[in-house]
């Protein structure tokens, strides 16, 4: 029986989360390294409360990484909200019921004020003053933008935010001079009904990963696909009450692995 290696690399790497679609083909093989130079974590509400979370936050610290969620209000607790404070979250999403959640807080004594919040595309009168529009992140050698793209806004339409989108990528990559760009993203199917977050990044430019959430996924997954310029685009999609995070590791640049702790 003949031994097809990017076949066994392509099945391991579909039951572990990871899917190739048509036309890309599968990105790399599944790492099994937790320390491996650099990596993107993204939490979710229960993964917050494991002890295993905590270690792998923890031993991380002495290299890249980058720690992201989608977190809604209805997601998290709390006491969630203290623990994303400790874990040294980079980046969150500032979408879907953020706003109300905001509004409904005293800003000198919650926590949620702290968190940094980025959003690309809501009107400014929309989000307080602390929500930024991008978040530049630095490494000796790499310079990483970090944008979202929320759903929810009064009058927003899926032309308009494809738009804004790929607008902010572009200032990012050519103005501001980043290696790579990652996007947060609300998902807006609940929003639009025939609109998820595929179509989101498959509309996308210079954007190079996307991280969405979805709860009626089993588990997080990764998803290789083409964007509106026919180059690859990364999506990960966690459920966030899952037991287990998504973690994206990266060498010099390029994609390394994925899987789920």
């Amino acid at each position: 029986m003949s031994f097809d290696r990017r076949e066994f690399l392509k099945k391991m790497s579909i039951s572990l989360g990871a899917v190739s679609l048509p036309g890309i083909g599968f990105a790399s093989a599944f790492s099994h390294n937790n320390l491996a130079y650099e990596q993107i974590l993204q939490v979710g509400g229960n993964s917050l409360e494991s002890a295993k979370t905590g270690y792998l936050l923890g031993s991380t610290r002495a290299i890249n990484r980058l720690v992201l969620t989608t977190l809604t209000p209805s997601d998290i607790s709390n006491k969630s909200i203290v623990r994303l404070n400790k874990i040294g979250i980079n980046a969150m999403l500032f979408g879907g019921d953020w706003v109300q959640k905001l509004g409904n807080s005293d800003s000198g004594n919650t926590p949620i004020s702290s968190l940094p919040f980025v959003n690309s595309n809501f009107s400014s009168h929309e989000m307080p003053e602390s929500i930024s529009s991008h978040l530049i992140f630095s490494s000796s050698t790499r310079k990483i933008g970090v944008m979202g793209i929320g759903f929810g806004e009064k009058g927003q339409s899926i032309s308009g935010t494809i738009e804004k989108m790929n607008q902010v990528a572009f200032d990012l990559k050519n103005d501001l001079g980043c290696d790579e760009v990652y996007c947060l993203a609300d998902n807006p199917n609940p929003y639009f009904q025939f609109f998820s977050l595929k179509d989101l990044a498959s509309a996308s430019r210079y954007i190079d990963q996307f991280f969405g959430s979805d709860s009626q996924k089993e588990q997080s997954q990764l998803i290789v696909m083409k964007n509106n310029d026919k180059h690859q685009v990364l999506l990960t999609i966690a459920n966030p009450n899952a037991e287990k995070q998504s973690v994206v590791s990266v060498r010099e640049g390029r994609f390394s692995g994925f899987q789920l702790i």
